[in-house]
């Protein structure tokens, strides 16, 4: 059997772009002739904290775009997961779909966040009812479900043969001005699923040729599925809606898995433990991008089956769409995942969080002070990194399109061209004893290629401090009153940074990264309206922020087929 998992961007409520996502993944299964594909948990709506999940119209929107989505899952075993309301609440619910039809709806028994509870109801375990739905009766709650598998199967051979020949009859009745218009139109679609999109297929047939047998635990009659919505304990690893029933075959696990330090590795040990105890199938789908400015999702779907990973997406990918595909089968090979370190994931997440998100904002870049701190440097320099991975995965011409909103991006010819049109630098010079901070900074941010922009705000400050000595009939002097004297520096650098950012359109770096654990709300905007933006990672710190740039000086890092280690970094430290 074929199995495509799939890692999406989505964004929260955007039905146009999340249904594009979703029609684009299942035609590139239809391409690869894959049988079974899986998304990620809420995959129509999108993840987030929104009160639009308690709005009527929003939750009537979302059975209506999922019903005009059956068509398209002909031949097909899938899960779509939506918000449904029953008895005046609402459930987040995934539907199992075999061949186009619905054959019932799995509701999340178990909440990762307390803000779950904010906007849904956990299903009881061992429960479920019969709902109606469009004038259908489906099953509703916490579910198992079977079917004849050989029937599937049978069916799906001779509706690919019938759509083939059909196809085919098509071709040679129509005439010349039909047969162009389709080729158009044909063109097209492939343009942007494989330029737009750049799904990302990674065949276990190219790294061993997979027997493509069924797997031999199924009995060739009845199939036995199961729907585990969100995030399981991935320290403990049993399957808890599969065991006391009967035999599983197959566990879809749509999930929203926000991006912790080390996670990855507990996921793919999680995976392979609990195949080894359980024999079944295990299918993980995963976001990836910037979840509504308060999580950021890594990706890393996987397909997994006899205690191995057989296949695995990327992480931290700046494409919309990232798919894998393998043959399930005891025969199958299994991939041996990459490892990253704290450092590598943190220059990996940071820019990948902040350059998503602009692009879901749309603003016009970033705004980031310099005054010589090595925390700041340590953004700047991730910063460019991130333009250099996005650079380098999409390609010139995609990555011109998806950041087509900031301005001159277009005329961009190499990363460090987009650094300089996304990243602002601003350095606000005090006094002659900052000349040796200043050039520092300078060389830097030539170094990364970031637009520099510095100013001399010693005259405020001396207005300030005038005001105040006459106010209080006390002078302010560096040696009697330092304290206060630097709190008024930081007073007066505030405001002409965000002036800076409101007039060049971009969005401010507050904290760019953060330290406490809570989730930052960055869609929020300063009482200036002047957009605000720090990267909601817990566990960063000015240390960690430290130890990176250290650890680019040291080992550097792989880029494409280059390896980058930035030696003009030595000089900070």
């Amino acid at each position: 059997m074929r199995i495509v998992a799939v890692s999406l961007n989505q964004k929260l409520f955007d039905w146009n772009r999340n249904v594009d996502n979703i029609l684009c993944a299942i035609d590139w299964a239809y391409r690869h002739d894959v049988m079974v594909i899986a998304f990620p948990e809420l995959c129509l709506t999108g993840v987030g904290f929104s009160e639009n999940f308690k709005r009527q119209e929003m939750l009537d929107k979302s059975l209506d775009v999922f019903f005009k989505l059956m068509p398209n899952l002909k031949n097909l075993i899938t899960v779509i997961g939506l918000p449904v309301v029953y008895e005046d609440h609402v459930f987040n619910a995934a539907c199992l779909v075999v061949d186009g039809k619905p054959i019932g709806f799995q509701c999340k028994t178990r909440f990762n966040s307390l803000a779950e509870y904010n906007f849904f109801t956990p299903w009881k375990r061992d429960r479920y009812v019969q709902i109606e739905l469009r004038g259908e009766s489906y099953k509703f709650g916490d579910l198992s479900f079977e079917f004849n598998y050989f029937e599937f199967a049978q069916n799906n051979t001779n509706n690919t043969a019938n759509d083939t020949a059909q196809k085919d009859n098509n071709k040679s009745t129509t005439d010349d001005k039909k047969a162009n218009d389709k080729n158009a139109n044909d063109k097209s679609t492939d343009n942007k699923n494989a330029d737009n999109k750049s799904v990302n297929d990674k065949s276990a047939d190219d790294k061993g040729g997979a027997d493509k047998k069924s797997d031999d635990k199924r009995d060739g009659s009845t199939f036995h599925v199961v729907v585990e919505i969100g995030e399981p304990d991935w320290l403990n690893p049993v399957a808890p809606n599969a065991d006391g029933r009967q035999k599983v075959d197959l566990l879809f696990n749509p999930a929203s898995s926000r991006f912790e330090f080390g996670k990855a590795a507990k996921r793919i040990e999680y995976a392979k433990r609990v195949t080894q105890n359980h024999s079944y199938t295990h299918i993980f789908s995963n976001y990836i991008g910037n979840g509504h400015g308060q999580v950021v999702y890594d990706g890393g779907s996987f397909i997994a089956e006899h205690g191995n990973v057989l296949a695995s997406t990327p992480r931290f990918s700046y494409h919309d769409i990232q798919t894998v595909v393998a043959v399930t089968g005891v025969d199958a090979p299994y991939q041996l995942l990459p490892t990253m370190s704290k450092e590598e994931e943190l220059m990996r997440v940071v820019p990948f969080a902040m350059l998503d998100h602009l692009r879901k904002t749309e603003t016009r870049g970033f705004v980031l002070p310099l005054n010589g701190k090595i925390e700041e440097t340590a953004v700047a320099v991730i910063t460019m990194l991130g333009v250099c991975f996005a650079w380098e995965e999409l390609g010139r011409e995609n990555f011109v399109r998806e950041f087509g909103f900031i301005a001159k991006i277009e005329n961009a010819e190499s990363p460090k061209d987009a650094v300089k049109e996304i990243l602002t630098c601003l350095y606000q010079r005090t006094h002659k004893g900052y000349e040796v901070a200043g050039k520092r900074v300078r060389d830097i941010v030539q170094e990364i290629g970031a637009e520099f922009l510095e100013v001399d705000i010693d005259e405020i400050i001396d207005g300030y401090k005038t005001i105040a000595s006459n106010a209080s009939g006390q002078e302010l002097s560096c040696a009697k009153s330092a304290a206060v004297l630097e709190k008024l520096v930081s007073y007066v650098q505030e405001p002409v940074v965000k002036l800076i950012a409101d007039i060049r359109g971009k969005t401010l770096l507050v904290n760019a990264t953060k330290n406490d654990n809570t989730n930052t709300q960055n869609d929020n905007k300063t009482k200036d309206d002047v957009p605000t933006y720090s990267v909601p990672v817990d566990g960063v710190d000015g240390v960690l922020l430290r130890q990176c740039l250290m650890w680019i000086c040291s080992n550097g890092i792989t880029i494409g087929n280059e390896r980058i280690k930035c030696p003009f970094l030595e000089n900070i430290f």
